[in-house]
This record gives structure tokens, sequence and C-alpha cells, in this order.
């Protein structure tokens, strides 16, 4: 065995381990929108890193848009319905407590208002569920990471 002798020095050593394997990634998402329609836009190539929160894609907002604007409307008709419902019903009010009208017409009309009120609570609920599906057509990143 031959023996030699060195000088001692601190160095880095590179270390390079070649060897054949699998890379598991820490999360795996797999994207799927909640409304369906065209794709204008992908905002990602391959391979790219993306926060959390960044947006990948976008759908053709358009549909989505006149959907919200048909509820909006439809909303403000019924409104528009049940205050004038309301100020007929004050005035059948007072013109029971004058006994110029009978007591069915005033119970008919507060049906009518209750009826309104439960017209423009649905309005507003396909209101939110309109705007819900607008801010769907931008498809984010849920996790940050390498997209892929």
């Amino acid at each position: 065995v031959t023996v030699g002798d060195a000088t001692v020095r601190t160095l880095r050593l590179p270390v390079a381990i070649e060897a054949l394997g699998t890379v598991t990634p820490v999360t795996t998402v797999t994207l799927r929108p909640q409304v369906s329609g065209m794709l204008t836009q992908v905002l990602f190539t391959e391979g790219q890193m993306v926060r959390k929160g960044q947006v990948l894609a976008q759908i053709d907002p358009r549909p989505f848009e006149q959907a919200l604007m048909q509820a909006e409307g439809t909303r403000r008709r019924d409104e528009a319905q049940l205050e004038n419902a309301r100020i007929t019903l004050e005035r059948y009010r007072t013109l029971l407590s004058q006994d110029s009208i009978a007591r069915q017409d005033v119970d008919t009309q507060a049906a009518l208002v209750k009826q309104l009120e439960g017209t423009v609570m649905t309005d507003r609920a396909q209101e939110r569920t309109a705007r819900l599906n607008l801010g769907y057509t931008q498809v984010t990143a849920p996790a940050a990471g390498r997209i892929g």
C-alpha cells in the first residue's frame, strides 16, 4: 500500500448523485373550472413557477356578464313592484280605518306584499349566483409551485 502525505485545506466538495428515480411532488392539484365556456386566454407556460391566487386562464366572461345584468334588472323591476304594493297597502289600511274598503282587499294586498318580498329575495339570490359565476371565469392557482 502506497502512503503519501498532503497539506490539509478546506474546500467545497460538489456532491452529485447520479441515480434512477422518480420525483414526487409535495402537492398535486387538478384544476377544473366551475363554469364552462370558451377559453380566451392561457396565462402560463408549461413548467412556470406560479404563486397562490395567480390567474392562470380566462374563460369568456360575456355570457356571465349578461346573466348578471339580467338578474339585476329583474331584481330592480320586482323591487319597484314591491314598493308600489307597499304604498297601495298603506292606502288600503287608511281606507279600512275609515271603513271605506273591505277587510278582504287589505288582506289580499298584504299577501301580495309578502309574495313580492319573497320574489325580491329570490332575485337577490339569483343575482349573487350570477356574480359568483362571473368570478369563476378567472381560473386561479390554488397553491404555489411549478405548473405542468
